[in-house]
């Protein structure tokens, strides 16, 4: 599939259909940023080999999952990344988009988990594998799943709540 192509298809249908970028964002659930990028060919949209869903891939990154938090001011974006599952922490009230994975591993670090000695990775940050399970009534603390290997070779994994007011790390529950 000719990324280009397909861009200008969508921008094509779109126009004719007499709808703004941020019409056919809404109507699929999508910002109108992902839409632009379509558009100029910067994403692709493909489907499985049995039709049965579709992936949306931005560069070397595959979607993974969106969870907006109940108040409707914050989402978290999971994206695969040849790394691993890179997650983005995006505040519609704040207009900002952070690097939670970053976050995650600065408070895990002031937790009671830091008394393990974590792996260091490429980046010289810890190699710890996140993943998004649920956010909290509150929209201000959400259930994530952790595992890691410390430098000694055994291997932590369990779920902890993230405040993401104030960077906390609570109730680790280490399995």
């Amino acid at each position: 599939m000719d990324n280009q192509k397909t861009g200008a298809l969508i921008r094509q249908l779109r126009t004719d259909l007499g709808m703004t970028q941020k019409d056919l964002a809404r109507q699929l659930a999508v910002t109108d940023r992902a839409v632009s990028k379509w558009e100029r060919g910067g994403s692709l949209i493909v489907s499985q080999a049995d039709g049965s869903e579709w992936r949306v891939i931005y560069g070397s990154c595959e979607y993974s999952g969106l969870w907006w938090a109940p108040d409707g001011n914050r989402y978290v974006l999971a994206l695969e990344t040849a790394e691993g599952t890179r997650l983005c922490l995006a505040r519609l009230d704040q207009n900002s988009e952070s690097n939670l994975n970053a976050y995650l591993t600065m408070g895990v670090q002031a937790s009671e988990l830091a008394k393990y000695d974590y792996t260091p990775g490429p980046d010289g940050w810890p190699s710890i594998r996140y993943e998004f399970l649920q956010w909290a009534r509150d929209s201000r603390s959400m259930l994530l799943y952790y595992n890691f290997a410390a430098a000694d070779g055994q291997h932590h994994e369990g779920y902890f709540w993230y405040d993401c007011e104030s960077g906390a790390v609570r109730a680790v529950l280490e399995m």
